[in-house]
């Protein structure tokens, strides 16, 4: 084997050295390891995206809080709030989530869409046009309104002798909406307002005591029942009487005298002539 002589490596050396610091060279290193760097750095960040698209978020729960507010901290936290519906609940404000698709606590995904349903800003109207008011009984009135949720109120009682608890006048917004005359045709308020009722009762109220004399106690006992006043007699040693006969017996004396205003289901006193 053929040793390289002394000169012969001091000549490669010589011309390998050259070449690595020849300066087409060294740019050309340059250029490579730039190269690579870019590449490295592409591919860490496009690995570093990856990992955060597939991290799970805890959602925050939105339901009874405002619109606005839920939806600026949504937006800080990659989310996206979309009102699918709306709803009007009674004594609630307009713009408050009540309910939320997906639910809080929930794990999702950045840029999340969260689905909600939030209270209407405006009542919904409702119509009264198919109910009967006047004459029925307030108790399956308000029964039906209940459904509809329509609130009622007694207004005011007025006397009747004969119909108990019967609707007599519908207010609404101290406007007069139903009476006798007038019936709830064309009838439109808002869901949850309150409707005020006049009723009959055979309670209150004041009558004027007729002029009983020389009427039977029977015939006197019909003209005080219709306006809510009774009647009693008043017996003395001369005027004795037998169940048969009293009905039939004579008013000779009564009090107090006609024309007196009592209220309601007070006692008249009266006299008959004896046998």
């Amino acid at each position: 084997m053929r040793l390289i002589s002394r000169e012969k490596l001091l000549y490669i050396a010589k011309e390998i050295f050259s070449f690595l610091t020849n300066k087409r060279f060294l740019l050309n290193i340059l250029g490579i390891i730039l190269f690579l760097s870019i590449v490295l750095f592409g591919v860490f960040t496009w690995l570093r995206m990856y990992t955060n698209h597939g991290q799970k978020l805890e959602l925050p729960n939105y339901v009874g809080d405002h619109i606005e507010s839920s939806t600026e901290d949504a937006t800080s936290r990659s989310f996206e709030i979309i009102v699918n519906d709306s709803v009007h609940i009674v004594g609630k404000n307009g713009g408050l989530i009540q309910i939320q698709n997906p639910p809080g606590g929930s794990l999702v995904k950045e840029n999340r869409k969260i689905y909600v349903t939030i209270t209407k800003y405006k009542a919904d109207k409702v119509t009264l046009g198919d109910l009967r008011f006047y004459g029925e009984d307030f108790n399956q009135v308000t029964a039906q309104l209940k459904t509809r949720n329509i609130y009622t109120n007694i207004k005011a009682k007025e006397f009747d002798a004969i119909n108990q608890n019967s609707v007599l006048e519908v207010w609404h917004n101290g406007k007069l909406v139903v009476d006798r005359r007038k019936s709830a045709e064309g009838l439109v308020i808002d869901k949850g307002d309150t409707l005020d009722f006049v009723i009959s009762s055979s309670q209150g109220g004041t009558s004027e005591v007729p002029d009983l004399i020389g009427k039977s106690v029977s015939a006197a006992d019909l003209i005080l029942k219709s306006i809510g006043l009774k009647i009693a007699i008043e017996y003395g040693n001369d005027n004795v009487l037998d169940q048969q006969s009293e009905g039939d017996a004579e008013i000779i004396m009564q009090y107090p005298p006609d024309g007196t205003d009592l209220p309601r289901g007070s006692t008249i006193t009266v006299k008959v002539k004896g046998k």
